[in-house]
C-alpha cells in the first residue's frame, strides 16, 4: 500500500489527491472482498490446481500494465507538480 500512496503523491495534484486516495482504497477493498470469492468460484469450476496458473497470468498482466501505464519517476521529476492546485481546473 505504501508504494501506491507514494505514486499517488508524486503523480496527482494536491487538489485531487483526496479523490485519488479514496479511489485507490476503494479498489483495494473491492479486491480484498471479491478476490477470495472469485478464487473459490474458480476452484470449484476448474479445480484448485488450475487457479494458481490463472492467478500467475493475472499478476503478469498487472505487471505489464504497471510498466506500460505508470510514468517513469526514476529521473526524480514528477509528472505533476503536487503543489499546483490549478491542475485540472481546480
Amino acid at each position: 500500500m505504501v508504494p501506491a500512496n507514494s505514486l499517488i503523491a508524486l503523480s496527482v495534484s494536491q487538489s485531487e489527491q483526496g479523490m485519488a486516495y479514496g479511489l485507490q482504497q476503494s479498489a483495494n477493498s473491492l479486491g480484498n472482498t471479491l478476490g477470495p470469492l472469485i478464487g473459490a468460484g474458480l476452484a470449484s469450476l476448474i479445480g484448485l490446481k488450475a487457479v494458481f496458473p490463472a492467478t500467475a497470468a493475472l499478476f503478469i498482466l498487472a505487471g505489464v500494465a504497471v510498466v506500460k501505464l505508470l510514468p517513469d519517476l526514476s529521473n526524480g521529476e514528477t509528472p505533476v507538480d503536487p503543489a499546483d492546485s490549478s491542475h485540472h481546473g481546480a
